[in-house]
């Protein structure tokens, strides 16, 4: 009925997800003190420091959108995994 290749997707799929969610919660705290420090002048965060940023940020979101471009399964696990990385 389905491939092994399908499952370790899945597998693979709910981990990544379950990391995401866990990484995008810390992220937007940390992205919110930037934010309330820069906004008072006790840091600054450059134009060059967002760009390095995201020139290690775009292959890694290539890389999964192709994944998730070819398999459904890795699809549907992201998003388990999402939703319960998010609800934990």
């Amino acid at each position: 009925m389905f491939e092994l290749s399908s499952i370790v997707g899945l597998i693979i799929g709910i981990a990544i997800g379950y990391i995401a969610a866990k990484v995008l919660k810390v992220a937007i705290v940390v992205a919110l003190v930037l934010v309330v420090l820069a906004y008072l002048g006790i840091t600054v965060v450059s134009r060059g420091q967002v760009e390095e940023l995201f020139r290690y940020l775009v292959p890694a979101v290539q890389w999964i959108k192709a994944y998730v471009e070819s398999s459904q399964l890795f699809a549907l696990g992201l998003l388990l995994g999402f939703a319960l990385g998010i609800l934990k």
